[in-house]
């Protein structure tokens, strides 16, 4: 059995910047190899399948999201505060990246 090469968490971190640049749907295997450094081999060993990929990567990203989210709340002065300074950043980080 082959050695992994690669670190699992920054292809699962490359991907997700490569769905959000692209959508599912707009992002092809060939922009994820070249995103991730993989061969085919290793993308379909580790993950199976482009959809794979996505579920993971959409795993990890949600779950980051929950404890970014949660983080924030219990640090605000209300419930009501976290939720508006949540907002608020969303939209400034959309305002200043391409996404699809």
């Amino acid at each position: 059995m082959a050695i992994k090469k690669f670190d699992v968490d920054v292809v699962l971190e490359q991907a997700i910047n490569t769905f959000w640049q692209y959508g599912y749907h707009g992002t092809s295997m060939q922009q994820l190899l070249q995103a991730t450094g993989l061969r085919p081999g290793s993308l379909y060993r580790e993950f199976e399948s482009k959809e794979g990929l996505y579920l993971l990567a959409l795993s990890r990203y949600a779950a980051a999201t929950i404890t970014t989210v949660n983080k924030r709340i219990q640090g605000s002065s209300s419930v009501l505060d976290g939720i508006k300074s949540i907002l608020v950043d969303l939209f400034e980080e959309a305002k200043a990246k391409d996404y699809c």
